[in-house]
């Protein structure tokens, strides 16, 4: 087996700046490994952070979903027990609640009880249709909730017309007539 030898070689000279220089080295490469270990610490909360806020919002979107759907489900019983329709007519409903909610920026879940309402007085889609555009303009430009224009619609289709006085609405007592 080969044996080593080692080998010393005297540089002469003064040492004190090459001591200083590695000293200053060392200092330095002991602050960057705290400021990594800081880093790698608030990286870790702002991602938990993040990650909580992501699964929140799965969570919340699931959540509305499920919402929406249900919305749908009771308007199209609602639609199949009033009127008879079919899958066909619901879908076009539902078309409509999509373009009103577009045009009036209301959302679809104020839209769809409110045009159940409507087509439990009427006991017609199209009908009731035409009453939730008239209630979706009046509340988009009297700021009223559309709930309460819904109403004051619907007790006046049935002929209790002092609901439109109460949204501000007069009516002549000749057309009454």
């Amino acid at each position: 087996m080969a044996r080593s030898k080692s080998i010393s070689i005297p540089i002469t000279g003064n040492s004190a700046p090459l001591r200083r220089e590695l000293k200053k080295a060392s200092q330095e490469l002991t602050a960057f490994g705290k400021a990594q270990a800081a880093y790698a610490k608030a990286s870790t909360f702002a991602y938990a952070a993040a990650g909580t806020a992501v699964a929140q919002f799965a969570v919340d979107s699931v959540k509305a979903a499920l919402e929406d759907q249900k919305s749908q489900a009771l308007l199209a019983k609602q639609l199949e027990l009033t009127t008879g329709a079919r899958a066909a007519q619901i879908a076009g409903v539902e078309d409509y609640i999509e373009s009103t909610m577009l045009a009036t920026n209301i959302t679809d879940d104020a839209l769809r009880p409110a045009l159940a309402q409507l087509v439990r007085v009427t006991g017609n889609a199209a009908e009731a249709q035409k009453l939730l555009t008239l209630a979706a303009d009046v509340s988009v430009g009297s700021g009223r909730e559309l709930g309460a224009v819904v109403t004051g619609l619907s007790r006046a289709y049935l002929g209790n017309y002092g609901a439109l006085t109460r949204l501000g609405i007069s009516i002549d007592e000749t057309a009454v007539q």
